[in-house]
Formats: structure tokens, C-alpha cells, sequence
């Protein structure tokens, strides 16, 4: 038996905190030096209501979109 994956997908929350929106909420921090440190700009978060299990779904419905449903044996 042979099992492959051809195809993956992912889904990023809406909400965008970005290293500027962190420098308002804490003045100490420099939204420059933020990135210098961590590398990272700007970051996704879900909300409240949102969950690992509603990330994977909407990964899963994206994907679906893109594949013959019948294709998929597993």
C-alpha cells in the first residue's frame, strides 16, 4: 500500500497584530527593535470564539475547493 500527500493547505485568522500595534499598548517597546529581536513584523491571532478545531476546518474547506472530493480514498 502507497500513501502520499499531494496537496496541503492552511488558514490564517483575520485579526493582524503588528509590532507597531504592540509599541502603542506598551510605549517602552519600539516597534524597530520588536522586529530586530523576534524577526517577526506582524502576527495573526484568532479571536474569542475561534479554535484550533475551526483553523483546521477552514484549512480543510480551502482545500476542498481545489480537489475532486472523490478523489480522496482516506
Amino acid at each position: 500500500m502507497s500513501v502520499k500527500i499531494k496537496q496541503i493547505e492552511y488558514y490564517l485568522p483575520e485579526q493582524i497584530i503588528r509590532n507597531a500595534d504592540l509599541a502603542k499598548e506598551f510605549p517602552e517597546w519600539e516597534a524597530e527593535k520588536i522586529e530586530e529581536k523576534v524577526g517577526i513584523r506582524m502576527r495573526h491571532v484568532v479571536s474569542k470564539d475561534e479554535t484550533a478545531l475551526d483553523l483546521a476546518y477552514m484549512a480543510g474547506e480551502k482545500l476542498l475547493t481545489q480537489i475532486d472530493r472523490n478523489t480522496i480514498d482516506f
